[in-house]
């Protein structure tokens, strides 16, 4: 039986698209998985806030308030062309940073289809080629994967923990470079009544579980076949 031969460069493209599916992967969630916004309403009080509306000063149902998550929603992942908040008010400055925010869920959920198709393909073809990836200081691709994620999250995570505030802060500042629209005014950008920061926090506490527990498995599953075939 002829032995496979390592590929330095599969072994990479694999490794990125690894890091790129999990990651994706895990950002993907909060975006797509509406429950775990409302969840957060009564918790979070947010049928509780007071809202200047055109019929005058109101607290929101919980319909109306999912109503302009929805909508929202439904623009930042392309399902509609039209930004939408329900029946609460938002600016042209509003509107133009979910526009940037569409983007990027557009891009991530792109990000999370290719890196996806590389990954399974390569399980799926990996037993019918002559070639296979390259271990390095033994451990298969996905345990350097698992590593590289956990280094980089942990001290990400750290960061965020100590003070969420700032951190959300920089991350506009990375991602949303020269602009400052996404400091909502709650009296004409009135979604942001409804998107406190502790929402935020929880959805990057959720991808951060989600990668998090990904690396476990992965190290774990390395560490279970390097045992049983060292």
């Amino acid at each position: 039986m002829n032995r496979k031969k390592e590929s330095n460069l599969l072994t990479i493209i694999i490794y990125l698209a690894g890091m790129l599916f999990i990651v994706s992967g895990s950002i993907a969630v909060p975006i797509l998985i509406r429950p775990l916004y409302a969840m957060q309403i009564d918790p979070l009080h947010l049928t509780e806030v007071k809202i200047a509306l055109a019929e005058g000063t109101r607290t929101l149902t919980r319909a109306e308030i999912m109503e302009a998550y929805n909508d929202m929603m439904n623009y930042c992942i392309g399902l509609s062309s039209t930004f939408r908040t329900g029946i609460l008010a938002f600016s042209e400055e509003g509107r133009m940073h979910f526009e940037d925010v569409r983007k990027l869920f557009l891009l991530d959920l792109w990000v999370l289809g290719i890196s996806g198709t590389i990954v399974l393909g390569w399980q799926i073809l990996r037993r019918v080629v002559n070639v296979r990836l390259k271990r390095w200081a033994g451990h298969r691709t996905g345990f350097w994967c698992a590593v590289t994620l956990l280094v980089l999250f942990a001290v990400i995570g750290i960061f965020g923990a100590i003070d969420f505030t700032r951190f959300f802060t920089i991350f506009h500042h990375v991602f949303f470079p020269g602009k400052s629209n996404w400091i909502f005014d709650p009296r004409y950008d009135q979604i942001i009544n409804i998107l406190p920061e502790e929402v935020f926090m929880h959805f990057a506490a959720v991808v951060a579980g989600l990668i998090l527990l990904t690396c476990i498995i992965l190290i774990l599953r390395d560490l279970k076949r390097q045992k049983k075939n060292p």
